[in-house]
């Protein structure tokens, strides 16, 4: 089989990321990626747009979502998007993600930063609304801008997002997701006939333990990101000793803190195994 470069975690405009599916397709082919998932968060609405691209731009495209769920972020991968349980998990796990935005909203709110949840939507109309896209309406109202520049200065994008919005930063309590589990995440995946993987594991999973539970829970692989390199490697050991599947992903959101796509310059090749679980068809 010859070498096919994958990228199987990417994000439009549909959830968190900055871009369309078709600019996300066209950068992948840039940046020498052969096969490439749309991975939106609790959405599929991206895929037919990138399949057409895709075929413009010869890159194979893979339909995905990425699960959100009261711990972990569910990646599946080659499912079927019009599937009655995934459909309903996936519209289960919005509406749950909404109520959490608008709390995070809210407690912004009262620290005095000037953003709302209308000025959210009206920079993300057609998306699912996370944490990123918050950050983004901050920063490009004007409103928001000046209060960031009064009490924060000349901070980059990145640390006015870990100093507001990552939930160990303690500045903020949020209310958690509690409808989603991981194991719903993961039945849902496997009815809609995909493979079930762990989104970037180091950045979620505390105690090596709780792999186990999702093994008996049913995962099918983990996602490597060249990011948490270094940080990797506990889970691609378990992953080998328990022969689950490998994918590599860059979880590109279009640009925001310095984050491509993966590309043809490192070992993000499509193992034969994945290609059958995938049902690709590949030469």
């Amino acid at each position: 089989m010859i070498n096919k470069y994958i990228d199987l975690h990417t994000h439009t405009y549909y959830s968190d990321g900055v871009l369309t599916p078709t600019d996300n397709a066209r950068i992948a082919r840039i940046n020498g990626i052969d096969i490439l998932a749309i991975t939106d968060h609790d959405k599929t609405d991206g895929y037919e747009e990138a399949k057409i691209a895709g075929e413009r731009y010869q890159v194979q495209i893979i339909p995905g979502t990425e699960i959100s769920t009261d711990k972990y972020h569910i990646l599946g991968l080659g499912v079927d998007i019009k599937n009655n349980d995934l459909v309903n998990l996936l519209k289960k796990s919005a509406e749950e993600q909404k109520k959490v935005c608008a709390s995070r909203i809210d407690a912004l709110r009262i620290r005095g930063i000037p953003i709302t949840f209308e000025k959210v939507l009206e920079v993300f109309p057609k998306s699912r609304l996370g944490k990123m896209n918050i950050m983004y309406a901050m920063m490009q109202d004007r409103e928001c801008q000046d209060y960031l520049m009064k009490h924060e200065g000349q901070k980059l994008t990145k640390e006015i997002y870990d100093a507001y919005l990552r939930d160990e930063n303690g500045k903020f309590v949020t209310d958690k997701m509690t409808a989603v589990t991981p194991k719903l995440a993961i039945d849902a995946v496997h009815s809609a006939g995909g493979i079930a993987i762990l989104a970037h594991p180091p950045l979620d999973v505390k105690e090596m333990a709780e792999m186990d539970v999702l093994l008996r829970e049913g995962i099918d692989g983990i996602e490597v990101q060249t990011r948490n390199n270094g940080r990797n490697e506990p889970f691609i050991e378990f992953a080998k000793r328990n022969n689950l599947l490998i994918t590599y992903g860059s979880d590109f959101h279009g640009g925001v803190f310095n984050r491509d796509t993966l590309s043809s310059r490192g070992n993000n090749i499509l193992e034969e195994r994945l290609a059958k679980a995938l049902k690709l068809e590949v030469e």
